[in-house]
Protein backbone atom coordinates (compact mmCIF):
# COMPACT_ATOMS: atom_id res chain seq x y z
CA UNK A 1 0.00 0.00 0.00
CA UNK A 2 1.65 3.65 -1.00
CA UNK A 3 1.64 6.63 1.30
CA UNK A 4 -0.61 9.49 0.80
CA UNK A 5 2.57 11.18 -0.19
CA UNK A 6 3.89 9.38 -3.08
CA UNK A 7 0.11 9.07 -4.43
CA UNK A 8 -0.99 11.18 -7.44
CA UNK A 9 -3.47 13.67 -7.39
CA UNK A 10 -6.51 12.61 -6.04
CA UNK A 11 -9.36 12.05 -8.51
CA UNK A 12 -12.89 13.56 -8.13
CA UNK A 13 -15.70 11.19 -6.36
CA UNK A 14 -16.93 8.97 -8.90
CA UNK A 15 -20.84 10.55 -9.05
CA UNK A 16 -19.87 13.99 -9.09
CA UNK A 17 -17.74 12.95 -12.32
CA UNK A 18 -20.82 11.59 -13.53
CA UNK A 19 -22.31 15.10 -13.84
CA UNK A 20 -19.57 17.42 -14.29
CA UNK A 21 -18.77 18.81 -17.78
CA UNK A 22 -15.78 19.15 -19.62
CA UNK A 23 -12.72 20.05 -17.91
CA UNK A 24 -11.56 23.49 -18.22
CA UNK A 25 -8.04 24.24 -19.16
CA UNK A 26 -6.20 26.98 -16.81
CA UNK A 27 -5.43 30.33 -18.36
CA UNK A 28 -2.44 29.25 -20.77
CA UNK A 29 -1.98 26.40 -19.59
CA UNK A 30 0.35 27.69 -16.28
CA UNK A 31 1.91 29.90 -18.77
CA UNK A 32 3.90 32.88 -16.51
CA UNK A 33 2.68 31.03 -13.72
CA UNK A 34 4.97 30.35 -10.56
CA UNK A 35 6.02 27.02 -10.52
CA UNK A 36 3.99 25.55 -7.61
CA UNK A 37 0.87 27.14 -9.04
CA UNK A 38 1.69 25.97 -12.37
CA UNK A 39 1.81 22.43 -11.51
CA UNK A 40 -1.00 22.59 -9.49
CA UNK A 41 -2.92 24.11 -12.50
CA UNK A 42 -1.90 21.04 -14.54
CA UNK A 43 -2.49 18.10 -12.35
CA UNK A 44 -5.81 19.54 -12.02
CA UNK A 45 -6.15 19.79 -15.54
CA UNK A 46 -5.05 16.37 -16.06
CA UNK A 47 -7.30 15.30 -13.09
CA UNK A 48 -10.19 16.96 -14.60
CA UNK A 49 -9.60 14.94 -18.30
CA UNK A 50 -8.75 11.31 -16.80
CA UNK A 51 -12.24 12.26 -14.30
CA UNK A 52 -14.37 12.92 -17.45
CA UNK A 53 -13.37 10.20 -19.55
CA UNK A 54 -15.42 7.48 -20.95
CA UNK A 55 -13.25 4.53 -20.65
CA UNK A 56 -11.81 3.25 -17.38
CA UNK A 57 -8.18 5.07 -16.58
CA UNK A 58 -6.51 3.02 -13.66
CA UNK A 59 -2.99 4.29 -12.43
CA UNK A 60 -0.83 1.43 -10.92
CA UNK A 61 2.06 1.56 -8.79
CA UNK A 62 5.51 -0.71 -9.08
CA UNK A 63 3.75 -3.63 -7.20
CA UNK A 64 1.00 -3.30 -10.07
CA UNK A 65 -1.62 -2.11 -6.78
CA UNK A 66 -4.43 0.22 -8.12
CA UNK A 67 -3.38 4.01 -7.06
CA UNK A 68 -6.02 5.82 -8.58
CA UNK A 69 -9.52 4.47 -10.31
CA UNK A 70 -11.42 7.11 -12.33
CA UNK A 71 -15.20 7.12 -12.16
CA UNK A 72 -16.02 5.57 -15.50
CA UNK A 73 -14.14 2.39 -14.07
CA UNK A 74 -16.06 2.85 -10.89
CA UNK A 75 -19.28 2.80 -12.91
CA UNK A 76 -17.94 0.01 -15.26
CA UNK A 77 -17.29 -2.63 -12.50
CA UNK A 78 -19.49 -1.46 -9.50
CA UNK A 79 -16.79 -0.68 -6.90
CA UNK A 80 -16.54 2.72 -4.83
CA UNK A 81 -13.25 4.13 -5.53
CA UNK A 82 -12.10 3.09 -1.53
CA UNK A 83 -12.96 -0.67 -2.00
CA UNK A 84 -10.28 -1.26 -5.00
CA UNK A 85 -7.13 1.28 -4.04
CA UNK A 86 -4.71 -0.98 -2.74
CA UNK A 87 -5.88 -3.79 -4.47
CA UNK A 88 -3.53 -5.33 -7.48
CA UNK A 89 -4.84 -4.25 -10.65
CA UNK A 90 -5.58 -7.82 -12.15
CA UNK A 91 -7.32 -9.03 -9.30
CA UNK A 92 -9.77 -6.26 -10.57
CA UNK A 93 -9.78 -5.31 -13.81
CA UNK A 94 -9.97 -9.06 -15.76
CA UNK A 95 -11.46 -12.43 -15.01
CA UNK A 96 -9.45 -15.14 -13.07
CA UNK A 97 -8.46 -17.05 -15.55
CA UNK A 98 -7.02 -14.34 -17.35
CA UNK A 99 -4.68 -12.66 -14.30
CA UNK A 100 -1.64 -15.30 -14.60
CA UNK A 101 -1.30 -15.23 -18.39
CA UNK A 102 -1.54 -11.13 -17.73
CA UNK A 103 1.08 -11.03 -14.75
CA UNK A 104 3.61 -12.76 -16.41
CA UNK A 105 3.60 -10.26 -19.29
CA UNK A 106 4.00 -7.86 -16.52
CA UNK A 107 6.66 -9.66 -15.05
CA UNK A 108 8.63 -9.84 -18.67
CA UNK A 109 8.35 -5.96 -19.32
CA UNK A 110 9.43 -5.18 -15.93
CA UNK A 111 12.84 -6.54 -16.62
CA UNK A 112 13.32 -4.74 -19.53
CA UNK A 113 13.19 -1.79 -18.11
CA UNK A 114 11.60 0.29 -20.75
CA UNK A 115 8.61 2.54 -21.23
CA UNK A 116 5.64 2.88 -23.27
CA UNK A 117 2.38 0.30 -24.16
CA UNK A 118 3.32 -2.79 -22.13
CA UNK A 119 0.29 -4.94 -23.51
CA UNK A 120 -0.92 -3.48 -26.57
CA UNK A 121 -4.82 -3.55 -27.14
CA UNK A 122 -6.67 -6.82 -26.83
CA UNK A 123 -10.06 -8.07 -25.68
CA UNK A 124 -10.42 -9.93 -22.93
CA UNK A 125 -13.64 -10.97 -20.27
CA UNK A 126 -14.12 -8.86 -16.90
CA UNK A 127 -15.77 -9.79 -13.13
CA UNK A 128 -18.42 -6.81 -12.21
CA UNK A 129 -18.72 -6.30 -8.59
CA UNK A 130 -22.37 -8.06 -8.70
CA UNK A 131 -20.30 -10.80 -10.29
CA UNK A 132 -21.78 -10.72 -14.25
CA UNK A 133 -18.90 -11.13 -17.19
CA UNK A 134 -18.79 -8.81 -19.54
CA UNK A 135 -16.17 -7.68 -22.56
CA UNK A 136 -14.00 -5.69 -21.97
CA UNK A 137 -10.45 -4.04 -23.96
CA UNK A 138 -7.13 -3.73 -22.03
CA UNK A 139 -4.22 -1.25 -22.72
CA UNK A 140 -1.29 -0.85 -20.41
CA UNK A 141 1.22 1.53 -20.36
CA UNK A 142 4.59 1.88 -18.48
CA UNK A 143 5.36 5.55 -17.63
CA UNK A 144 8.72 4.70 -15.79
CA UNK A 145 9.99 5.41 -12.24
CA UNK A 146 7.88 7.44 -9.83
CA UNK A 147 4.68 6.36 -7.69
CA UNK A 148 2.26 5.73 -10.93
CA UNK A 149 4.69 2.92 -12.51
CA UNK A 150 1.31 2.15 -14.96
CA UNK A 151 -1.60 3.60 -16.48
CA UNK A 152 -4.42 0.60 -17.66
CA UNK A 153 -7.04 2.05 -20.09
CA UNK A 154 -10.00 0.07 -20.04
CA UNK A 155 -13.00 -0.08 -22.60
CA UNK A 156 -16.35 -1.71 -21.91
CA UNK A 157 -17.32 -3.49 -24.82
CA UNK A 158 -20.69 -4.66 -24.21
CA UNK A 159 -22.82 -2.55 -26.24
CA UNK A 160 -20.16 -2.64 -29.33
CA UNK A 161 -19.86 -6.20 -29.29
CA UNK A 162 -23.43 -6.41 -29.30
CA UNK A 163 -23.66 -3.45 -31.83
CA UNK A 164 -21.20 -5.29 -33.85
CA UNK A 165 -23.18 -8.91 -33.54
CA UNK A 166 -26.30 -6.88 -34.87
CA UNK A 167 -24.24 -5.55 -37.76
CA UNK A 168 -23.17 -9.18 -38.93
CA UNK A 169 -26.75 -10.82 -38.21
CA UNK A 170 -27.86 -7.69 -40.60
CA UNK A 171 -25.12 -8.54 -43.07
CA UNK A 172 -25.88 -12.11 -43.27
CA UNK A 173 -29.39 -11.37 -43.68
CA UNK A 174 -28.27 -9.01 -46.57
CA UNK A 175 -26.42 -12.23 -48.14
CA UNK A 176 -28.98 -14.38 -47.25
CA UNK A 177 -31.36 -12.12 -49.46
CA UNK A 178 -28.72 -11.65 -52.06
CA UNK A 179 -28.62 -15.42 -52.30
CA UNK A 180 -32.11 -15.87 -52.34
CA UNK A 181 -32.70 -13.29 -55.07
CA UNK A 182 -29.70 -14.71 -57.51
CA UNK A 183 -31.34 -18.05 -57.09
CA UNK A 184 -34.86 -17.30 -57.43
CA UNK A 185 -33.86 -14.94 -60.72
CA UNK A 186 -31.63 -18.30 -61.97
CA UNK A 187 -35.38 -20.32 -61.34
CA UNK A 188 -37.45 -17.86 -63.06
CA UNK A 189 -35.48 -17.77 -66.23
CA UNK A 190 -35.29 -21.64 -65.69
CA UNK A 191 -39.13 -21.54 -65.48
CA UNK A 192 -39.42 -19.35 -68.65
CA UNK A 193 -37.69 -22.13 -70.69
CA UNK A 194 -38.86 -25.03 -68.84
CA UNK A 195 -42.56 -23.82 -69.03
CA UNK A 196 -42.39 -23.23 -72.89
CA UNK A 197 -40.94 -27.30 -73.23
CA UNK A 198 -43.71 -28.26 -70.97
CA UNK A 199 -46.23 -26.55 -72.76
CA UNK A 200 -45.57 -28.25 -76.01
CA UNK A 201 -44.99 -32.03 -74.33
CA UNK A 202 -48.38 -31.55 -72.39
CA UNK A 203 -50.03 -29.61 -75.45
CA UNK A 204 -49.71 -32.63 -77.67
CA UNK A 205 -49.98 -34.95 -75.44
CA UNK A 206 -53.62 -33.75 -74.46
CA UNK A 207 -54.82 -33.30 -78.42
CA UNK A 208 -52.76 -36.89 -79.17
CA UNK A 209 -55.23 -38.48 -76.64
CA UNK A 210 -57.83 -36.60 -77.93
CA UNK A 211 -57.08 -38.47 -81.25
CA UNK A 212 -56.86 -41.87 -79.98
CA UNK A 213 -59.37 -44.34 -79.04
CA UNK A 214 -59.13 -44.72 -74.61
CA UNK A 215 -58.63 -48.34 -75.10
CA UNK A 216 -55.80 -48.46 -77.28
CA UNK A 217 -52.30 -48.82 -75.80
CA UNK A 218 -50.87 -45.98 -77.00
CA UNK A 219 -53.34 -43.86 -74.83
CA UNK A 220 -51.49 -45.78 -71.37
CA UNK A 221 -48.27 -44.44 -72.43
CA UNK A 222 -49.82 -40.85 -73.50
CA UNK A 223 -51.14 -41.03 -70.52
CA UNK A 224 -47.96 -42.19 -68.71
CA UNK A 225 -46.00 -39.06 -70.50
CA UNK A 226 -49.03 -36.60 -69.32
CA UNK A 227 -48.54 -37.70 -65.83
CA UNK A 228 -44.80 -37.12 -65.28
CA UNK A 229 -45.16 -33.67 -67.27
CA UNK A 230 -47.41 -32.95 -64.34
CA UNK A 231 -44.69 -33.37 -62.07
CA UNK A 232 -42.52 -31.44 -63.66
CA UNK A 233 -45.06 -28.91 -63.87
CA UNK A 234 -45.21 -28.89 -59.91
CA UNK A 235 -41.52 -28.77 -59.49
CA UNK A 236 -41.31 -26.16 -61.64
CA UNK A 237 -44.09 -24.23 -59.65
CA UNK A 238 -41.74 -25.20 -56.16
CA UNK A 239 -38.85 -23.31 -57.80
CA UNK A 240 -41.21 -20.27 -58.43
CA UNK A 241 -43.00 -20.45 -55.10
CA UNK A 242 -39.75 -20.18 -53.42
CA UNK A 243 -38.19 -17.53 -55.49
CA UNK A 244 -41.54 -15.47 -54.87
CA UNK A 245 -41.84 -15.17 -58.53
CA UNK A 246 -45.14 -17.63 -58.87
CA UNK A 247 -48.24 -16.08 -61.22
CA UNK A 248 -50.76 -15.98 -58.18
CA UNK A 249 -54.29 -15.78 -58.15
CA UNK A 250 -55.56 -14.48 -55.13
CA UNK A 251 -58.67 -14.34 -53.16
CA UNK A 252 -60.23 -14.04 -50.22
CA UNK A 253 -60.10 -17.25 -47.53
CA UNK A 254 -61.41 -18.62 -44.53
CA UNK A 255 -58.12 -20.74 -43.03
CA UNK A 256 -60.13 -22.20 -41.27
CA UNK A 257 -62.11 -23.60 -44.12
CA UNK A 258 -58.95 -24.54 -45.85
CA UNK A 259 -57.75 -26.66 -42.96
CA UNK A 260 -60.99 -28.15 -42.46
CA UNK A 261 -61.20 -29.11 -46.21
CA UNK A 262 -57.78 -30.39 -46.36
CA UNK A 263 -58.19 -32.48 -43.14
CA UNK A 264 -58.65 -36.07 -44.83
CA UNK A 265 -55.53 -35.13 -46.82
CA UNK A 266 -53.32 -34.34 -44.31
CA UNK A 267 -54.18 -37.47 -42.07
CA UNK A 268 -53.51 -39.34 -45.85
CA UNK A 269 -50.17 -37.78 -45.80
CA UNK A 270 -49.06 -38.64 -42.05
CA UNK A 271 -49.86 -42.08 -41.49
CA UNK A 272 -51.33 -43.84 -38.52
CA UNK A 273 -48.66 -43.18 -36.05
CA UNK A 274 -48.62 -40.06 -36.24
CA UNK A 275 -51.59 -38.11 -34.37
CA UNK A 276 -53.08 -34.64 -36.04
CA UNK A 277 -54.94 -32.91 -33.72
CA UNK A 278 -56.65 -29.10 -34.90
CA UNK A 279 -57.15 -26.33 -32.85
CA UNK A 280 -58.52 -23.62 -35.13
CA UNK A 281 -59.29 -20.24 -33.36
CA UNK A 282 -62.87 -18.48 -33.69
CA UNK A 283 -63.50 -15.82 -36.32
CA UNK A 284 -59.93 -15.72 -36.83
CA UNK A 285 -60.63 -13.50 -39.64
CA UNK A 286 -60.15 -13.97 -43.33
CA UNK A 287 -56.52 -13.79 -45.83
CA UNK A 288 -56.11 -12.96 -49.31
CA UNK A 289 -54.02 -15.58 -51.20
CA UNK A 290 -53.40 -18.26 -53.78
CA UNK A 291 -55.99 -21.08 -52.66
CA UNK A 292 -53.06 -23.97 -53.86
CA UNK A 293 -50.42 -22.08 -52.76
CA UNK A 294 -51.84 -21.86 -48.77
CA UNK A 295 -52.58 -25.47 -49.90
CA UNK A 296 -49.09 -26.11 -50.86
CA UNK A 297 -47.91 -24.33 -47.84
CA UNK A 298 -49.95 -26.68 -45.53
CA UNK A 299 -48.48 -30.13 -47.16
CA UNK A 300 -45.21 -29.14 -47.37
CA UNK A 301 -45.38 -28.41 -43.68
CA UNK A 302 -47.11 -31.38 -42.89
CA UNK A 303 -44.62 -33.09 -44.87
CA UNK A 304 -41.58 -31.56 -43.25
CA UNK A 305 -43.10 -32.59 -39.62
CA UNK A 306 -44.02 -36.24 -40.73
CA UNK A 307 -40.01 -36.88 -41.72
CA UNK A 308 -39.21 -35.83 -38.46
CA UNK A 309 -41.25 -37.94 -36.51
CA UNK A 310 -40.60 -41.62 -38.29
CA UNK A 311 -41.68 -43.48 -35.36
CA UNK A 312 -44.83 -41.07 -34.38
CA UNK A 313 -46.16 -38.56 -32.64
CA UNK A 314 -47.77 -35.38 -32.00
CA UNK A 315 -48.88 -33.16 -34.88
CA UNK A 316 -50.60 -30.22 -33.73
CA UNK A 317 -52.39 -27.41 -36.52
CA UNK A 318 -53.43 -24.04 -34.57
CA UNK A 319 -55.36 -20.99 -36.28
CA UNK A 320 -55.36 -17.26 -34.71
CA UNK A 321 -56.59 -13.93 -35.00
CA UNK A 322 -53.24 -11.84 -33.51
CA UNK A 323 -52.41 -8.35 -33.82
CA UNK A 324 -48.14 -7.47 -33.59
CA UNK A 325 -47.40 -3.70 -32.24
CA UNK A 326 -44.36 -2.42 -33.63
CA UNK A 327 -42.66 -2.69 -30.23
CA UNK A 328 -42.63 -6.34 -29.99
CA UNK A 329 -41.10 -5.82 -33.21
CA UNK A 330 -37.18 -7.38 -32.91
CA UNK A 331 -34.64 -5.17 -34.98
CA UNK A 332 -33.85 -6.63 -38.06
CA UNK A 333 -37.26 -8.92 -38.25
CA UNK A 334 -39.14 -9.34 -41.38
CA UNK A 335 -42.18 -8.40 -39.43
CA UNK A 336 -44.34 -5.96 -39.48
CA UNK A 337 -47.00 -4.46 -36.99
CA UNK A 338 -50.62 -5.12 -38.13
CA UNK A 339 -53.54 -7.45 -38.28
CA UNK A 340 -52.38 -10.76 -38.97
CA UNK A 341 -53.39 -14.74 -39.00
CA UNK A 342 -51.41 -16.84 -37.54
CA UNK A 343 -51.01 -20.58 -38.50
CA UNK A 344 -48.88 -22.98 -36.07
CA UNK A 345 -47.90 -25.86 -37.76
CA UNK A 346 -45.93 -27.49 -34.60
CA UNK A 347 -44.37 -31.49 -34.19
CA UNK A 348 -42.93 -33.57 -31.34
CA UNK A 349 -40.30 -34.80 -33.65
CA UNK A 350 -36.38 -35.06 -33.41
CA UNK A 351 -36.17 -31.18 -33.66
CA UNK A 352 -33.22 -29.60 -35.71
CA UNK A 353 -29.41 -28.85 -35.21
CA UNK A 354 -28.04 -25.16 -34.99
CA UNK A 355 -26.24 -25.81 -37.93
CA UNK A 356 -29.74 -27.02 -40.14
CA UNK A 357 -31.91 -24.29 -38.32
CA UNK A 358 -29.12 -22.16 -40.21
CA UNK A 359 -29.48 -23.55 -43.44
CA UNK A 360 -33.84 -24.13 -42.88
CA UNK A 361 -34.64 -21.98 -45.65
CA UNK A 362 -32.08 -22.26 -48.17
CA UNK A 363 -33.00 -23.99 -51.87
CA UNK A 364 -31.59 -27.59 -52.25
CA UNK A 365 -30.18 -27.94 -48.78
CA UNK A 366 -31.48 -31.17 -47.24
CA UNK A 367 -30.58 -33.82 -44.59
CA UNK A 368 -32.60 -36.71 -46.86
CA UNK A 369 -30.40 -39.15 -48.46
CA UNK A 370 -30.04 -38.30 -52.08
CA UNK A 371 -32.46 -39.35 -54.33
CA UNK A 372 -34.99 -38.58 -51.51
CA UNK A 373 -35.54 -34.94 -51.12
CA UNK A 374 -35.59 -32.00 -53.58
CA UNK A 375 -34.39 -29.76 -50.74
CA UNK A 376 -37.25 -27.21 -51.91
CA UNK A 377 -40.12 -27.86 -49.23
CA UNK A 378 -39.02 -25.19 -46.51
CA UNK A 379 -38.37 -22.68 -49.38
CA UNK A 380 -41.24 -22.82 -51.23
CA UNK A 381 -43.24 -22.29 -47.87
CA UNK A 382 -40.91 -19.02 -47.34
CA UNK A 383 -41.63 -17.71 -50.64
CA UNK A 384 -45.38 -18.29 -50.43
CA UNK A 385 -45.46 -16.87 -47.33
CA UNK A 386 -43.45 -13.62 -48.26
CA UNK A 387 -45.45 -13.21 -51.30
CA UNK A 388 -48.68 -13.64 -49.91
CA UNK A 389 -47.05 -10.72 -48.00
CA UNK A 390 -46.76 -11.63 -44.65
CA UNK A 391 -43.84 -13.40 -42.80
CA UNK A 392 -42.94 -16.66 -40.75
CA UNK A 393 -40.71 -17.74 -37.91
CA UNK A 394 -39.67 -21.01 -36.40
CA UNK A 395 -37.66 -22.58 -33.56
CA UNK A 396 -36.76 -25.89 -33.23
CA UNK A 397 -33.90 -27.92 -30.97
CA UNK A 398 -32.64 -31.65 -30.92
CA UNK A 399 -35.10 -33.89 -29.23
CA UNK A 400 -38.27 -30.76 -28.61
CA UNK A 401 -39.58 -31.04 -32.09
CA UNK A 402 -40.51 -28.08 -34.24
CA UNK A 403 -42.54 -25.25 -34.14
CA UNK A 404 -43.29 -23.11 -37.37
CA UNK A 405 -45.75 -19.73 -37.26
CA UNK A 406 -46.95 -18.34 -40.58
CA UNK A 407 -48.38 -15.12 -39.99
CA UNK A 408 -50.66 -13.89 -43.48
CA UNK A 409 -51.87 -10.69 -43.57
CA UNK A 410 -55.85 -10.15 -42.17
CA UNK A 411 -58.12 -8.53 -44.65
CA UNK A 412 -61.88 -7.45 -43.16
CA UNK A 413 -63.67 -8.49 -46.96
CA UNK A 414 -66.38 -11.06 -47.70
CA UNK A 415 -65.39 -14.13 -48.67
CA UNK A 416 -64.60 -14.95 -52.41
CA UNK A 417 -67.92 -16.67 -54.18
CA UNK A 418 -67.45 -20.67 -55.11
CA UNK A 419 -69.64 -20.37 -57.79
CA UNK A 420 -68.58 -21.62 -61.22
CA UNK A 421 -68.40 -19.35 -64.25
CA UNK A 422 -70.90 -20.39 -66.85
CA UNK A 423 -70.60 -22.62 -69.52
CA UNK A 424 -68.36 -22.25 -72.45
CA UNK A 425 -70.19 -21.51 -75.62
CA UNK A 426 -69.29 -22.44 -78.76
CA UNK A 427 -66.60 -20.97 -80.96
CA UNK A 428 -67.53 -18.65 -83.67
CA UNK A 429 -65.54 -20.54 -86.53
CA UNK A 430 -64.33 -18.74 -89.37
CA UNK A 431 -65.55 -15.23 -88.34
CA UNK A 432 -62.97 -14.68 -85.61
CA UNK A 433 -59.38 -13.91 -86.16
CA UNK A 434 -56.74 -14.14 -83.85
CA UNK A 435 -53.20 -12.42 -84.30
CA UNK A 436 -50.77 -15.45 -82.80
CA UNK A 437 -47.56 -13.75 -81.53
CA UNK A 438 -44.69 -16.13 -79.77
CA UNK A 439 -41.00 -16.36 -80.62
CA UNK A 440 -40.68 -20.35 -79.83
CA UNK A 441 -41.50 -22.07 -83.06
CA UNK A 442 -42.97 -25.38 -80.83
CA UNK A 443 -44.89 -22.99 -78.92
CA UNK A 444 -46.56 -21.49 -81.79
CA UNK A 445 -47.24 -24.49 -83.77
CA UNK A 446 -49.21 -26.14 -80.84
CA UNK A 447 -51.03 -22.74 -79.94
CA UNK A 448 -51.68 -22.08 -83.77
CA UNK A 449 -52.95 -26.12 -83.95
CA UNK A 450 -55.24 -25.93 -80.44
CA UNK A 451 -56.75 -22.41 -82.09
CA UNK A 452 -57.81 -24.05 -85.36
CA UNK A 453 -59.23 -27.09 -83.77
CA UNK A 454 -61.18 -24.65 -81.79
CA UNK A 455 -62.95 -22.77 -84.81
CA UNK A 456 -60.91 -19.95 -85.31
CA UNK A 457 -58.46 -18.36 -87.92
CA UNK A 458 -54.68 -17.68 -86.98
CA UNK A 459 -52.16 -15.43 -88.29
CA UNK A 460 -48.82 -15.81 -86.72
CA UNK A 461 -45.96 -13.46 -86.43
CA UNK A 462 -42.67 -14.47 -84.50
CA UNK A 463 -41.50 -10.91 -82.72
CA UNK A 464 -43.37 -8.03 -81.44
CA UNK A 465 -42.20 -6.26 -84.83
CA UNK A 466 -43.99 -8.44 -87.15
CA UNK A 467 -47.13 -8.33 -85.20
CA UNK A 468 -46.95 -4.75 -85.02
CA UNK A 469 -46.60 -4.23 -88.98
CA UNK A 470 -49.85 -6.48 -89.63
CA UNK A 471 -51.94 -4.31 -86.80
CA UNK A 472 -51.39 -1.71 -89.14
CA UNK A 473 -52.95 -2.92 -92.27
CA UNK A 474 -56.11 -1.36 -92.20
CA UNK A 475 -57.40 -4.71 -94.59
CA UNK A 476 -56.79 -7.19 -92.26
CA UNK A 477 -59.95 -7.92 -89.80
CA UNK A 478 -58.58 -9.34 -86.88
CA UNK A 479 -60.88 -10.00 -83.26
CA UNK A 480 -57.63 -10.70 -80.87
CA UNK A 481 -54.23 -10.49 -80.31
CA UNK A 482 -52.85 -13.30 -78.35
CA UNK A 483 -48.72 -12.64 -77.55
CA UNK A 484 -46.17 -14.27 -75.22
CA UNK A 485 -44.75 -11.44 -72.55
CA UNK A 486 -40.87 -12.09 -72.97
CA UNK A 487 -40.20 -12.01 -77.10
CA UNK A 488 -36.83 -10.45 -78.71
CA UNK A 489 -37.02 -7.30 -80.67
CA UNK A 490 -40.00 -6.01 -78.83
CA UNK A 491 -41.54 -7.29 -75.31
CA UNK A 492 -45.17 -8.56 -75.17
CA UNK A 493 -46.37 -5.78 -72.90
CA UNK A 494 -44.85 -3.31 -75.16
CA UNK A 495 -46.61 -4.86 -77.89
CA UNK A 496 -50.02 -4.47 -76.07
CA UNK A 497 -49.33 -0.83 -75.01
CA UNK A 498 -49.09 -0.01 -79.01
CA UNK A 499 -51.54 -1.80 -80.43
CA UNK A 500 -54.10 -0.61 -77.58
CA UNK A 501 -53.50 2.48 -79.90
CA UNK A 502 -53.60 1.25 -83.35
CA UNK A 503 -56.84 -0.59 -82.44
CA UNK A 504 -58.92 0.53 -79.49
CA UNK A 505 -61.67 -2.18 -79.78
CA UNK A 506 -58.99 -5.18 -80.30
CA UNK A 507 -59.35 -7.84 -77.30
CA UNK A 508 -56.01 -8.47 -76.09
CA UNK A 509 -54.61 -11.73 -74.29
CA UNK A 510 -51.02 -12.16 -72.86
CA UNK A 511 -48.80 -15.66 -72.18
CA UNK A 512 -45.88 -16.15 -70.36
CA UNK A 513 -44.18 -19.09 -69.02
CA UNK A 514 -41.95 -16.93 -67.25
CA UNK A 515 -42.72 -15.90 -63.50
CA UNK A 516 -43.59 -12.51 -63.42
CA UNK A 517 -46.95 -11.12 -64.28
CA UNK A 518 -46.62 -8.66 -66.95
CA UNK A 519 -46.98 -5.31 -66.15
CA UNK A 520 -49.92 -4.29 -68.54
CA UNK A 521 -52.85 -3.55 -66.56
CA UNK A 522 -56.17 -4.86 -66.98
CA UNK A 523 -55.45 -7.19 -69.80
CA UNK A 524 -56.31 -10.79 -69.18
CA UNK A 525 -53.03 -13.09 -68.63
CA UNK A 526 -52.48 -17.04 -68.97
CA UNK A 527 -49.32 -18.89 -67.83
CA UNK A 528 -47.62 -21.15 -69.25
CA UNK A 529 -48.10 -24.13 -69.29
CA UNK A 530 -51.43 -24.62 -69.76
CA UNK A 531 -54.08 -27.39 -71.45
CA UNK A 532 -55.90 -26.85 -74.86
CA UNK A 533 -59.07 -26.14 -72.87
CA UNK A 534 -57.29 -23.74 -70.92
CA UNK A 535 -56.70 -21.94 -73.65
CA UNK A 536 -59.95 -22.16 -75.07
CA UNK A 537 -61.75 -20.81 -71.90
CA UNK A 538 -59.50 -17.94 -71.56
CA UNK A 539 -59.86 -17.07 -74.99
CA UNK A 540 -63.74 -17.08 -75.26
CA UNK A 541 -63.76 -15.22 -72.27
CA UNK A 542 -61.09 -12.65 -73.25
CA UNK A 543 -63.24 -12.41 -76.53
CA UNK A 544 -66.89 -12.27 -74.98
CA UNK A 545 -65.19 -9.32 -72.67
CA UNK A 546 -64.84 -5.99 -73.02
CA UNK A 547 -61.90 -4.31 -74.83
CA UNK A 548 -58.94 -3.11 -72.94
CA UNK A 549 -58.54 0.83 -72.67
CA UNK A 550 -54.97 2.31 -72.97
CA UNK A 551 -53.92 4.12 -70.78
Amino acid sequence: MVSEADRSPALPDPDAGAHAGPPVPPDDFGVGQPPEEALRASRAYLSAIIASSLDGIVTVDAETRIVDFNPAAARMYGYGVPEVIGKPLLDVVVSPESRDRQLANFSRWEATGQTGVLLPRQELMAVRADGTRFPIELTVVRLGAGPARYVAFVRDLTDIKRVDAERRRLEEQLRHAQKMDAVGRLAGGIAHDFNNLLSVVLGFTELSLAAVLPSDELADNLREIKKASERAVGLVRQLLAFSRRQVLSPRILNPNDVLASMEDLLRGLIGEPIELSLGLGSDVGQIKADPGQIEQLLVNLVMNAREAMPDGGLLRIETAAVEIDEGRIPAGSEARPGAYVRLVVQDSGTGMSDEVRAHAFEPFFTTKKTGKGTGLGLPTVYGIVTQSGGFIRFTSALGEGTRFEVFLPRVDRPLASDKLPPPIMSARGDAVTILLVEDEDAVRNLVKRILEQAGYQVLVARNGAEALELCQRPELALDLLLTDAVMPVMSGPELLRRVMVLRPVLRLLIMSGYSDRPAVSGIPFIAKPFTPVQLERIVRETLDGAPAQAS
